[in-house]
């Protein structure tokens, strides 16, 4: 109830739910969250917050509370602020196998571990546009600037490619978690390991950020790549998108350059 209360006055879509003798509480949520269960109310799921307790049917209403409240969005479009006292994990060098000279000793708050872990699951692209923690960016988006600096787009591309492929240890989330889970950028400098879509997240990111170019995430089939926007490059595998060149880079492919698509996918459509 208290939950309910304060996300209403603050102008959140919310509603009341009871199960058997146990009440709940209903989130409309604008983007589409896994492994939770939700109603759909209208037009509207609303997301069963915490779930608990035995078998049995949920019993709500239609009534808003306000009609000025809104649904929530789980996209995190500014940096977490967390407190002073947090505790850094322990720092770790991350190096490109192919540009040796380009290499980040990088820790990361323990406190934003803890709150990533609890968020809920989303859609890719909303990792991939939640912004790096400032400690994170400041140790990280320099370096490769200076990598990068006075070097075409092509090479710099490949020098970012290159650092994402070969700075971090290879596992499927099932073999690290037990459970699917995409990490979110600062997560892939605190786990001991990441697959295809962390590294897709984290690749597209730094384009972003260090060459400002625009990046696309790429599903092929059980696979998450990228492709990048080179206006001047027309070799190798690309997808086109709005009569755009989109050149393929993929971050889980070890040591392959921009314009290589993994030889399975090839010929494979993706999305």
């Amino acid at each position: 109830m208290m939950h309910a209360y304060v996300l209403a006055q603050c102008g959140y879509d919310v509603k009341i739910a009871r199960k058997n003798s146990d009440l709940f509480l209903l989130l409309a949520i604008k983007e589409t969250v896994y492994k939770k269960n939700y109603l759909t109310i209208g037009n509207k799921r609303y997301y069963i917050i915490e779930e608990y307790g035995g078998k049995g049917s949920y019993y709500t209403f239609t009534h808003d509370f306000s009609p000025m409240s809104q649904s929530c969005s789980m996209q995190i479009s500014e940096r977490i602020q967390l407190n002073d006292f947090t505790k850094e994990s322990k720092e770790k060098v991350f190096a490109s196998k192919k540009y040796p000279d380009l290499a980040i000793k990088a820790s990361v708050d323990i406190n934003l571990m803890k709150l990533y872990n609890d968020y809920p699951m989303m859609d890719w692209q909303l990792y991939a546009k939640t912004p790096m923690s400032t400690s994170l960016e400041n140790k990280l988006l320099p370096t490769l600037r200076q990598t990068t600096d006075g070097k075409s787009k092509e090479e710099a591309t490949s020098i970012i490619l290159n650092f994402v492929q070969t700075a971090f240890e290879y596992k499927t989330d099932e073999e690290q978690f037990g459970y699917e889970r995409p990490l979110f950028v600062d997560e892939l400098f605190y786990y001991n390991y990441s697959d295809c879509e962390d590294r897709a997240i984290l690749f597209s990111y730094l384009v972003r950020k260090v060459l400002n170019l625009d990046v696309v995430l790429l599903y092929y089939p059980n696979h998450l790549a990228t492709a990048v926007k080179l206006p001047s490059y027309n070799k190798g595998d690309y997808v086109s998108l709005n009569g755009q060149r989109y050149t393929v880079c993929d971050p889980t492919y070890i040591n392959a350059g921009i314009g290589e698509a993994m030889p399975q996918f090839k010929n494979v459509k993706a999305r």
